[in-house]
């Protein structure tokens, strides 16, 4: 088991993950880090040709951020960058915390993609997200949770239309509930 890649809510943990250009490339290099603060506890060598390639993927690679400080990328370029650090250990489990929040239409896709390929490759991917719409195309099942607690989980699928084939009365009020769904309330 490789473990947990944590991608957090907010940018500013890139603060504390990356540390500063002169010692992240080799920290990482040296641990194969999903975290700059947590060790993978298996170290790879492909860790580093993984991180290089989610980088590229994500769009940030021409850009330089293992070269910059934290607090000189974009916060789009910084979540894509806490992104590629957490994948890049193939974790067993990968839990992104809001990963699309302020990304234009084509950085969230890619990082969905992103999110979808790990799960395809044989991970586990947890999405917490309040952009549904987008994650639907990527998702096999979604969780709703209520108050904190899971009132629901449904295939994909079943999003569609007026909500009918959704099982949870609680789900399909959401889904209603959506701007393109009429905003409509009753479930």
């Amino acid at each position: 088991m490789r473990g947990i890649g944590a991608v957090p809510k907010h940018e500013t943990a890139a603060d504390g993950a990356c540390g500063t250009p002169d010692r992240r490339g080799r920290k990482c290099r040296s641990t194969g880090a999903a975290d700059g603060n947590v060790p993978n506890p298996r170290p790879e060598k492909a860790a580093p040709r993984r991180r290089a390639t989610s980088l590229r993927r994500l769009g940030t690679a021409a850009a330089g951020p293992c070269r910059d400080y934290p607090s000189q990328l974009s916060g789009g370029m910084a979540r894509r960058v806490l992104l590629a650090m957490a994948a890049s250990g193939a974790p067993d489990l990968l839990v992104a915390d809001e990963p699309t929040a302020g990304l234009d239409p084509e950085n969230r896709d890619t990082v969905l993609r992103l999110l979808r390929d790990h799960a395809g490759a044989g991970g586990a991917v947890l999405l917490i997200t309040h952009d549904l719409k987008a994650a639907l195309p990527f998702a096999d099942r979604v969780a709703i949770l209520d108050e904190g607690r899971m009132s629901g989980l449904e295939p994909a699928a079943a999003f569609r239309g007026d909500g009918g084939f959704l099982t949870s009365g609680h789900a399909r009020a959401l889904w209603r509930a959506l701007p393109e769904n009429g905003f409509r309330a009753d479930a």
